[in-house]
């Protein structure tokens, strides 16, 4: 049987040979993009059955997890609330006070987008922490009360993007500052309870822009707060129950920033308080347990942002409270276990209408009206 030319085959077609090729090498395209879609609809299917299970584990616990919504309102209401946990970014954990272990922390592994982890008085010990490798997004890691050491503060070093870290009551130690200086980012940072001392805190110099520090109820003295005069963005400083003097307090003056300042339990004077006398940007003031006197009061005059002061557990008297008639913007006052007396509160009341006065355990001036019952 004869058979024609190619070119009378190609002329019996309805399009030329080039056209057909083109039709086939789309089709071809079509069905490798349609059988991607499938393999990346089945990753993403399977990678939101993970994270719904792993929230699960976690509200299990007796922890608590939010989600930053995703997704257009029709896929929403399509699949449902319930349902869209899958896909929603967990950008929130708190486990405070659960019995969560470093094993089941491999939970949190693969929530790219968390920003807040919370593992306050858990047991978390440093292997736990491994986990916490990769989640670059973290702002926020409280750590208090846990078993933490410096080995576990190497797994955090390279969450720069870290505002607020809480190693209260840990083991942590000088040592372990020194996993710290990279967070640049880290804006409050407490380290009260912990093994610090003043040889540790020079890791901290480099921390240009925190804000809140707490040290208290640690070994540090007045040599370990040189390094901190460099800190020209530091706001607040708690050295409650630290070995700070008068010494101390004159080296945190340069700082002319200060909102907050916590000395309670420490051993400054009266001399200490002359160093005060320029921070007019000082809103929170606490020196319940020093050695505080009415001579003392007269350096805090100048304070007109003050807006809380505690001078419970001093040798102050009504004398004293005369220097606080002026400090108008004062909303609380405590003055319990002092030497003041009735008259001399009531002459401080005509004075600072807007300052609940404690003394000695309920409010004598209340800015809401009545006298109420309260305590510190």
């Amino acid at each position: 049987m004869a058979t024609l030319p190619v070119q009378s085959a190609e002329l019996l077609t309805d399009q030329p040979p080039r056209a057909r090729r083109r039709r086939l090498v789309s089709v071809r395209i079509f069905l490798g993009l349609l059988a991607l879609f499938a393999i990346g609809s089945g990753w993403v299917v399977l990678r939101g059955y993970r994270q719904l299970a792993a929230i699960e584990a976690i509200e299990t616990l007796g922890g608590y997890v939010d989600q930053a919504p995703v997704g257009p309102p029709w896929l929403r209401r399509l699949l449902g609330e319930d349902q869209m946990r899958m896909f929603d970014e967990v950008i929130f954990v708190d486990l405070t006070d659960t019995e969560i272990s470093d094993t089941a922390l491999h939970h949190i592994r693969g929530f790219t987008s968390l920003k807040t982890l919370r593992l306050y008085s858990t047991q978390v010990t440093d292997a736990g922490l491994l986990h916490l490798h990769g989640l670059t997004a973290l702002r926020v890691i409280d750590l208090g009360g846990t078993q933490v050491t410096d080995v576990g503060l190497k797994h955090i070093r390279g969450l720069t993007s870290l505002n607020v870290l809480n190693l209260g009551g840990t083991q942590v130690t000088d040592a372990g500052l020194q996993h710290l200086r990279g967070l640049t980012a880290l804006e409050d940072l407490d380290l009260s309870r912990t093994q610090v001392k003043d040889a540790g805190l020079h890791h901290l110099s480099a921390l240009s822009v925190l804000k809140w520090l707490s040290l208290e109820r640690t070994e540090v003295t007045d040599a370990g707060l040189r390094p901190l005069c460099g800190l020209v963005c530091l706001k607040g400083v708690s050295l409650d129950g630290t070995k700070v003097t008068d010494t101390g307090l004159q080296l945190l003056s340069r700082n002319l920033a200060l909102e907050s300042l916590e000395l309670r339990a420490t051993q400054v004077t009266d001399i200490g308080l002359q160093h005060l006398a320029g921070q007019g940007t000082l809103e929170n003031l606490s020196l319940d347990g020093t050695q505080v006197s009415d001579a003392g009061l007269r350096h805090l005059r100048g304070l007109t942002a003050l807006n809380g002061l505690n001078l419970g557990d001093t040798k102050v008297t009504d004398v004293g409270l005369k220097h606080l008639h002026g400090l108008t913007a004062l909303r609380w006052l405590f003055l319990q276990h002092t030497q003041v007396t009735e008259a001399g509160v009531t002459e401080l009341r005509q004075a600072l209408r807007n300052t609940r006065i404690y003394w000695p355990r309920r409010v004598l001036s209340d800015p809401q009206g009545a006298p109420s019952q309260a305590g510190p």
